[in-house]
C-alpha cells in the first residue's frame, strides 16, 4: 500500500481538517442543537402542556407540580387513592429539584398527614400561591376559626 505524502507547512491542503473530524463535529453540533430545542420547548410548554414538557425533560419541577395540580383539578378536590399517590410522587419529584416549590408543598398537604403545617409552609414560601391560601381557609372553616378564615381569604 503506497504511503501518503505528508503535507508541508504552508501548503493549503494542510490547513484543512480531515473529513472525519468535520463529520464528528457536525453530528455533535446537530445533537446539541436537538437537545437544546427539546429543552427550550419543554420550558415553553411546562405550564400549558406539562405532559409534553415531562416527556421531553422528565426532571422539570414546574411541570411535575403542574401535573399534580391538574390531577387535583380533575378529581374535583377529592382525589382517589391512586390519584393521591400520583400527586405525592409528582410533588416529591418537584421538591427534589426545587425545595421551595409551594405548589408541591400544597399537593403534599392535600394528600398526606400534617396538612396544616405543610399549607403554612407553602404560604410562607410563596405569597402568590392563591390555592394554598384558599385551602388553608377551608381548613380554618372546618375548625370554626372565623378570624383565621377571613385573614386567609383576604390574603388570597
Amino acid at each position: 500500500m503506497p504511503r501518503r505524502a505528508r503535507a508541508k507547512a504552508g501548503d493549503p491542503a494542510s490547513a484543512l481538517p480531515p473529513i472525519r473530524a468535520l463529520a464528528i463535529a457536525a453530528v455533535a453540533g446537530l445533537a446539541l442543537a436537538a437537545a437544546s430545542a427539546a429543552f427550550s420547548l419543554a420550558l415553553v410548554s411546562e405550564s400549558s402542556n406539562p405532559y409534553l414538557a415531562v416527556r421531553l425533560v422528565p426532571w422539570l419541577p414546574k411541570a411535575q407540580a403542574r401535573i399534580g395540580d391538574l390531577i387535583f383539578a380533575t378529581s374535583k378536590g377529592k382525589p382517589t387513592s391512586e390519584q393521591a399517590r400520583a400527586m405525592r410522587e409528582r410533588a416529591r419529584n418537584a421538591l427534589a429539584a426545587t425545595p421551595l416549590n409551594s405548589s408541591a408543598l400544597r399537593q403534599l398537604a392535600v394528600t398526606g398527614p400534617r396538612r396544616k403545617e405543610l399549607l403554612d409552609l407553602a404560604i410562607a414560601v410563596s405569597r402568590r400561591d392563591v390555592l394554598a391560601d384558599i385551602q388553608r381557609s377551608e381548613f380554618d372553616i372546618r375548625r370554626n376559626d372565623a378570624d383565621a378564615t377571613l385573614a386567609g381569604l383576604d390574603r388570597a
